[in-house]
């Protein structure tokens, strides 16, 4: 059968000829696929036995085309076909093994969290059963595009950092989406998120943004709190108008693009045009700071230290309320310590104070358990070592501050250089006079710090004389009882030797009626004797 040209002018194949290409029966039906998605090139075939498309001749099952771009199509299809027959695929078999492994729920719509990080994956695909899913995961594949999620309505977090995805599309079905990250991809254009009414979160940090016109949606993102997008390659300023129509916006992250370079005095700037900033890039906005900015951008670098030197003022105020509250606290219950003491000898005070004669304190007094002056000497150590903390955070935020105000000072300076030597000169003394106004707080500082372990040098020397008081004290107890215990043992001697004298009167007294009885037997004797002689005569 002699092949049958479609139009005037064309080629016939040759069996011998280099500039053709044939394919077989098998691959006709890849020669469609491919043509079909070039709409230009591509009509509804009017028999099965022949081709639309031009220069092209059909020979039974044999298909002859000399056009370059077709070839590139059909390799293009074969190539896309290859691979994702050869790559991981996320099949239905794959994820329910996978839910196994990780002791998840065996019913797909049961599991809240599937973890797919790190898999390989080209394509999001066969999540239709997982319809309660909150938070998905797919960092580190080969995503080229985000598809697919129409049945995750519940989706809460969706990470996506770290593949190869070009556009943030088809996001519209996930309507109650919190969280999305997509750091570390080739995204160009910030688009389609509008449609997502609770998103708060957006981390799109180490994509390819760059000029206004690619960060223009974030205008329409009224739910946006937290952005990140640092590490770009934006660099027009005015992006800060788009981020002033952000009214939600607390959390900003730009560094890494040139942009700040770009912006005078940048963290002074940002913080009075974004009203409800609380963290810029790597540090958090203190009242502190909004108020200093604020003072900066009405009355200039004289306002700033005014109002500066105010929160420094009120802020000593606070400390030494804090200080002398706690010396208060120890010199009470030094005084409850002594009244107890007292009151353990038996002694009493006949003079007192009246804080200590009301009757809360008189019940706590006498209620007092025999550790509760170390609690409350633990407390006030404390409380001193968290003041020498803030000291010395309020150090490191003063230096900070210094260093981070000297940069956007100095490439002001160098900018500004030519013609305005004078003004600049007397703007560097002020600054030098600030400095030399922050060393002497500084140093004021470091002295009421002296001043505070002077005082706790004196706290304990006054513990070690109360100590010393109480061992004297136990000392003339024990002398007293002493004295007391000789005097018993003298009237103890004196009462042996009353003893003693009673026994030789009572022997005296003895040996003298012996006598008197002797004498009264000599008597009778005698009597008897004058009786007989009387009789006898």
């Amino acid at each position: 059968m002699h092949p049958k040209p479609l139009e005037s002018g064309e080629v016939e194949e040759e069996s011998g000829e280099e500039s053709s290409m044939t394919l077989q029966a098998g691959d006709a039906e890849i020669l469609l696929n491919a043509m079909s998605t070039t709409s230009s090139k591509l009509e509804e075939a009017p028999t099965a036995n022949c081709s639309p498309l031009p220069n092209v001749v059909i020979e039974g099952d044999r298909c002859v085309s000399s056009h370059t771009e077709v070839d590139k199509l059909i390799q293009a299809q074969q190539q896309e076909k290859k691979e994702k027959d050869s790559g991981p695929r996320m099949t239905k078999t794959f994820l329910k093994d996978h839910c196994k492994q990780n002791k998840l729920y065996m019913t797909p719509r049961l599991n809240d969290t599937l973890y797919l990080h790190f898999k390989g994956f080209s394509t999001i695909e066969n999540l239709e059963e997982y319809t309660g899913l909150k938070c998905l995961w797919l960092e580190c594949n080969g995503l080229q595009r985000i598809q697919n999620l129409q049945a995750q309505t519940d989706l809460r977090c969706l990470f996506l950092h770290q593949n190869l995805i070009h556009n943030l599309e088809n996001l519209e079905p996930l309507s109650k989406l919190c969280t999305l990250n997509v750091c570390n991809n080739y995204i160009h254009t910030i688009e389609n998120i509008a449609c997502l009414p609770d998103l708060g979160t957006l981390q799109i940090a180490h994509n390819k943004l760059q000029t206004v016109g690619d960060v223009e949606h974030l205008s329409q993102c009224l739910s946006l709190s937290v952005l990140d997008m640092s590490h770009n390659l934006l660099d027009d300023p005015d992006i800060l108008t788009v981020l002033e129509r952000m009214p939600e916006l607390r959390v900003l992250n730009l560094m890494g693009n040139e942009v700040i370079k770009k912006i005078p005095y940048y963290r002074k700037t940002m913080i009075i045009r974004l009203k409800q900033l609380t963290y810029l890039d790597d540090r958090p906005v203190f009242p502190k700071d909004r108020a200093c900015a604020e003072a900066w951008g009405t009355a200039g670098p004289e306002g700033e230290r005014r109002e500066r030197e105010s929160w420094q003022t009120r802020e000593r105020r606070k400390i030494q309320d804090s200080l002398d509250a706690m010396a208060t606290i120890r010199d009470q219950a030094r005084e409850r310590l002594r009244l107890r003491e007292l009151q353990e000898r038996g002694e009493y005070e006949t003079i007192t104070t009246p804080e200590l004669e009301n009757p809360s304190e008189k019940n706590q007094r006498q209620n007092q358990s025999p550790g509760r002056e170390e609690r409350i000497q633990a407390f006030v150590e404390d409380s001193l070592e968290a003041h020498e903390e803030f000291l010395q955070t309020q150090r490191e935020q003063t230096e900070k501050e210094e260093l981070g105000n000297e940069q956007p000072l100095k490439k002001q300076l160098d900018r500004e250089q030519l013609g305005r030597e004078d003004p600049e000169r007397d703007r560097l003394e002020r600054e030098h006079q600030e400095g030399g106004q922050l060393e002497r707080e500084h140093q004021e500082g470091d002295q009421l710090e002296r001043e505070h372990q002077e005082g706790d040098q004196l706290e304990r020397e006054h513990q070690e004389g109360d100590q010393l008081e109480r061992d004297h004290q136990e000392g003339d107890q024990l002398e007293r009882e002493h004295q007391e215990g000789d005097q018993l043992e003298r009237e103890h001697q004196e009462g042996d030797q009353l003893e003693r004298e009673h026994q030789e009167g009572d022997h005296q007294m003895e040996s003298t009626k012996r006598e008197i009885s002797q004498m009264e037997s000599t008597k009778r004797e005698i009597s008897q004797m004058e009786s007989k002689q009387q009789k006898k005569a």
